[in-house]
């Protein structure tokens, strides 16, 4: 509401903020940006790095069964950038940052694709 000023940002699960936030230009740049900082650092530990993602997203360790979820589709969207390339390199050119053309783009793209949903997750939108 406009008229009112709240300390506190209310509690809202909407179809629309879930749709923002995984389809807005800018959080599409930031999961990029944070998928590549964190493949730069292990390029050949993508556990590793899905882990570290969650965990600066989250600021905690991923349950197994939170890791499980983010291994299985981190294999599908690889899976499916690598049967389409250039959709791996159409979602990469969202944004102004610049892509590190050292990494794998599929990769890359998969990475992101994964902190893309865990800009939605729940975990991440509200603090407790």
């Amino acid at each position: 509401k406009r008229d009112v000023c709240r300390v506190r940002r209310e509690r809202t699960a909407t179809p629309l903020q879930t749709f923002v936030l995984m389809n807005g230009p800018q959080f599409v740049e930031a999961a990029r940006a944070l998928a590549q900082s964190s493949l730069q650092q292990q390029p050949n530990a993508t556990d590793h790095v899905l882990e570290q993602v969650f965990h600066r997203l989250t600021s905690r360790q991923p349950r197994q069964a939170e890791l499980a979820v983010l291994q299985r589709l981190y294999r599908e969207q690889r899976a499916y950038f690598a049967e389409q390339p250039s959709r791996a390199e159409d979602y990469l050119q969202i944004g102004d940052a610049a892509v590190d053309t050292k990494l794998d783009k599929v990769t890359l793209a998969a990475v992101a694709s994964v902190a893309n949903a865990l800009l939605s997750y729940d975990d991440v939108v509200m603090k407790r």
